[in-house]
């Protein structure tokens, strides 16, 4: 409804996409062309690529490379635009989530550029850290993703989530990519699926981040942004965490390679 309000062009990437999971079963080329002329329109949308993991190790590879190849061409092309349109957007924190939000949000109350850019600092920082323990749980846990009807739409909707989570600051309408995880999120909520507690959670805190300012009219203005905020980097951990643990086993046996030459380097 925010999009629609604003007359903004994220909806036309919302139906490009949707049109790229429906046509994508017909004609696989098709689809991924059409994904890669709705990065030309709006560049978050080269997240979405994320869905190619339900291919092969190799085959994963040498499409993914092509599409970010295509995309990196394409953006050396319009680079001075983008870079004047990422200087001229506005940015704040009361409608924004991200790891930047909570930078602005400490100019917005101290007016001080060294203390919002020490807040951001320490704001990637924790990013980092969240992503590193997540993978760390993921692998310990060993849990398997199970009825994985809509797994492309979760990952489209969840890479693009994870992409304006890290950019810095995206305004609150890009929740409505999240519509394309939650029916998948949803069948591995059912009983006796392993990931029901994980996927429970992390609806409910999407949900919440889509609502939460509301208790801006109930509780203190920056008391109903932290709660908020406290939501959406919830909804971050959760949701890579159920990524994770649906990716197909080739990325898994890599994620545990991984920690497995870190253990032995550290003892």
């Amino acid at each position: 409804m925010l999009c629609y309000e604003r007359v903004n062009v994220d909806l036309v990437i919302f139906i490009m996409l949707a049109f790229t999971l429906a046509i994508d079963r017909f004609s696989p080329l098709l689809a991924f062309i059409l994904l890669e002329l709705s990065a030309m329109l709006k560049l978050f949308s080269i997240f979405g690529l994320g869905y190619l993991l339900r291919e092969t190790r190799k085959r994963f590879f040498l499409l993914f490379s092509l599409g970010v190849s295509i995309f990196i061409a394409y953006l050396t092309l319009i680079w001075r635009n983008t870079n004047w349109m990422v200087m001229q957007a506005p940015k704040g924190s009361l409608l924004n989530f991200g790891v930047s939000a909570m930078g602005y949000r400490v100019f917005e109350i101290t007016d001080s550029k060294a203390y919002s850019d020490l807040t951001t600092i320490l704001m990637f920082a924790l990013a980092f850290l969240i992503i590193a323990y997540v993978l760390y749980l993921s692998d310990k846990l060993n849990l398997s993703a199970e009825n994985n009807r809509y797994i492309d739409a979760f990952r489209i909707g969840a890479l693009i989530y994870f992409g304006a989570f890290l950019q810095g600051a995206a305004f609150n309408y890009k929740f409505m990519f999240l519509i394309f995880a939650i029916p998948q999120i949803v069948l591995w909520i059912k009983p006796d699926g392993q990931l029901r507690r994980a996927g429970a959670w992390s609806l409910a805190f999407v949900l919440f981040s889509c609502w939460g300012m509301i208790l801006s009219r109930i509780f203190p203005l920056n008391l109903a942004f932290a709660l908020d905020e406290a939501a959406n980097w919830l909804a971050f951990a959760y949701l890579l965490f159920l990524f994770l643990c649906s990716c197909p086993d080739w990325v898994r046996l890599e994620i545990r390679t991984f920690f497995k030459r870190y253990e032995r380097k550290a003892a």
